[in-house]
């Protein structure tokens, strides 16, 4: 735009002096010239539009340079003042295409100029003035070609820039440095057009982006300077044709420096997230529940002991005010350091016993900013204490029972003995009464058996059996047992099947046998005279599964929690010991026992006795 407001200028300047030497009217010529200048402004636009920007270019030249003859014709054609109106078509010819455009331009003037050639003595004037163009025209292409360079250089950079900026937003979304670094390298082989691009440390290779190339052309190539990791590394670009430029190896410095701050923060983020996840990891090892809170009593921090006693998860726990329903937690600014019992309420509502132990929170400065609250359930500990005093009392109660059972087995055994001798010479009459008295001592004697078994230590829990032994003893017992019992109850005991015979379990065989004993007399006394009980086995992974059902009415709800506890039982001749000896002993060589009330596949309801024993 610059080069045709100065032509205009020299046009006018020129109009000027040829009306004032020739006193000829040149005003239609100049409405002319200003007309052609018009052109560029309508023209121009409207042809780009329509046509590619070559075609446009090509037929605005075509429109100057008829324009140019036809004013250099109705001014004196070879002698015409107006002799630069050329300047447009060659100025326009360099604007589109440069240094070329402006050469081709040059030639077509001077053909068309060349028409005007009368006689011999003109061709002195046309190669002056030709001369005079052709250096205008170098001139003004050179300048027009470094013009268009430098705009083609400064669309790029700007494209670069723009570039770099969507790359270091794309290199922000990646979480490992490693990540961003494969991009960046990748991002500096598209903007520079380079064939390799790689990060180096003393020598060796880390990342390595595009074309293979030799070791010692990577290594003599652009070197960029990075810190990665802690460490001292090299960006290598190589690229085959040519050297980077000096705005190339600023963009590759911006590129390396957004590279660096990028992993920098990864870095750091990375260091603030283990701090952070240690810290979470230490609260929430801890067995009290901890929290944090605000000064305007919102909860900053909870550990998982906290959402457990709350009931609730951290996310509808944080940002909550711990003294807002229906948490409730008294206003913590009230406590002291010592504890101090109070309550607090689950999300559900329900109300939790607890110890609180407030402390202060301060910053740097020593400004308080809020409190850590320390608390523990008092339900638990509560529930513990209770648990310990009952075993110490079952304790003391075990071995004064163990003292009384001993003391009075001897004895037990006397009577027996006497009532014996008593009962053969008695008369009819009396013997009813001796034998309902033996009767009783004997159950006596089984109450105090039991005592002593519950009050000794178990041993035989680290030898081993095989199954078979025992089963086949079962069998054969409740077979005889059957056949001689003149009742109706069926006690049913499944066969092993074919890959259990030779499955040995841990501990004694006796101890076994007393644990099935115990459980397939307590069945048959639930199930009653009318009633069925079944015994099989199921192999588990590495246990054994044995089940004994009946047909009985099963337990009072009062009871369901303390069934083999001591001295709990649902018969009225019962001694309450035998599940507890029963649970002892299956516990000792660490198996587990429970009961639960079923179907049996049809709308019946059944007990059922569940041991898992330990497989060698």
């Amino acid at each position: 735009m610059s080069l045709f407001a100065v032509t205009f200028t020299l046009l006018i300047l020129l109009i000027w002096i040829y009306q004032q030497e020739m006193g000829t009217n040149i005003f239609p010529v100049a409405a002319l010239f200003i007309f052609q200048f018009a052109i560029f402004w309508l023209v121009d636009p409207l042809l780009k539009e329509r046509f590619p920007s070559f075609v446009s270019n090509v037929f605005l030249i075509a429109i100057y340079l008829i324009v140019a003859q036809i004013l250099m014709l109705v001014s004196g054609g070879l002698h015409s003042p107006f002799f630069l109106i050329y300047l447009f078509v060659i100025f326009t010819g360099a604007m589109s295409f440069g240094l070329t455009g402006a050469l081709i331009a040059t030639g077509l003037v001077a053909a068309a100029y060349a028409t005007f050639i009368g006689a011999i003595m003109d061709l002195a004037v046309y190669l002056y003035q030709i001369i005079v163009l052709w250096i205008i025209s170098l001139m003004v292409g050179f300048l027009a070609e470094t013009n268009r360079r430098v705009g083609e250089r400064e669309t790029l950079q700007n494209l670069r820039i723009t570039s770099l900026s969507e790359i270091a937003r794309f290199m922000r979304e990646h979480s490992k440095p490693s990540d961003v670094v494969e991009a960046g390298l990748e991002a500096a082989l598209r903007i520079l057009g380079a064939t390799s691009t790689a990060l180096v440390n003393n020598e060796r290779i880390i990342f390595l982006c595009g074309e293979r190339v030799r070791k010692d052309q990577l290594l003599t190539a652009d070197k960029f300077p990075f810190v990665y990791m802690g460490g001292d590394h090299m960006i290598h670009i190589y690229r085959q044709k040519n050297p980077l430029a000096s705005d190339e190896i600023r963009i590759m410095g911006l590129l390396s420096e957004r590279m660096q701050l990028t992993c920098s923060s990864l870095h750091d983020k990375a260091q603030l997230e283990a701090i952070r996840e240690e810290k979470e990891r230490v609260l929430d090892s801890i067995g009290s529940a901890v929290i944090t809170v605000k000064k305007d009593n919102t909860i900053a921090t909870i550990n998982r002991r906290a959402c457990e006693i709350l009931a609730a998860s951290s996310e509808e726990l944080l940002d909550r005010k711990i003294t807002d329903s229906p948490l409730q937690v008294p206003s913590l600014s009230d406590f002291g350091r010592e504890p101090r019992e109070s309550r607090v309420f689950t999300m559900k509502g329900e109300e939790v016993p607890v110890e609180i132990t407030v402390i202060p929170q301060l910053d740097d400065t020593g400004k308080p900013i809020g409190w850590i609250a320390v608390f523990d359930d008092l339900k638990e500990v509560r529930s513990l204490k209770a648990i310990i005093r009952r075993s110490e009392s079952l304790a003391a109660v075990g071995e004064m029972a163990a003292r009384v059972a001993h003391e009075i087995r001897n004895p037990l055994g006397g009577i027996l003995g006497f009532l014996g001798l008593a009962e053969k010479k008695a008369q009819p009459e009396i013997k009813m009464y001796l034998s309902e008295s033996k009767a009783a001592i004997k159950r006596l004697e089984n109450t105090v058996r039991d005592l002593l078994t519950f009050s000794r230590p178990v041993s035989g829990t680290q030898g081993k059996f095989q199954l078979i032994d025992a089963w086949t003893t079962l069998e054969r017992r409740e077979t005889v047992v059957e056949t001689e019992s003149t009742e109706h109850l069926h006690t049913t005991i499944e066969p092993l099947e074919h890959n259990m015979t030779t499955t040995i379990l841990r501990g004694d065989i006796a101890l076994f046998t007393q644990v099935l004993d115990n459980l397939l007399r307590n069945a048959k006394e639930a199930a009653g005279l009318q009633g069925e009980v079944a015994v099989r086995v199921c192999r588990g992974e590495s246990n054994l599964w044995i089940e004994i059902d009946d047909t009985g009415p099963g337990w009072p709800d009062s009871v369901s929690d303390k069934l083999f506890e001591p001295f709990i039982s649902t018969k009225e001749s019962g001694t309450g010991l035998g599940l507890a000896i029963t649970q002892r002993i299956v516990e000792e060589v660490g198996g587990s026992i429970k009961c639960f009330r079923t179907k049996d596949g049809g709308t019946s309801e059944i007990t059922r006795f569940r041991v898992s024993w330990p497989r060698t």
